[in-house]
């Protein structure tokens, strides 16, 4: 059986071409407004966060200790 060759040719391009000064995605304006963009993604993300987190504490505070007696006794029933 003959070993399979590797192609030397690769099948996609490792390198972008190069922007043309008139590249309206590399402008100056374009790349500011995305940092905006993705800071204030950045930012609603964090407060959704913040919220799921105080939803858990909520819950873990009103929960935590009858979810703790109910593992006691669960293992107290597995050691018997």
């Amino acid at each position: 059986m003959a070993p399979s060759r590797v192609s030397q040719q690769p099948n996609t391009r490792l390198y972008a071409e190069k922007s043309t000064a008139d590249d309206i995605l590399n402008s100056p304006d374009f790349l500011k407004r995305k940092i905006d963009v993705l800071t204030s993604d950045v930012a609603a993300v964090d407060e959704k966060i913040e919220a799921a987190n105080k939803v858990y504490e909520d819950n873990k505070a009103e929960w935590g200790p009858q979810l703790e007696n109910l593992r006691k006794e669960v293992r107290s029933w597995i050691n018997f």
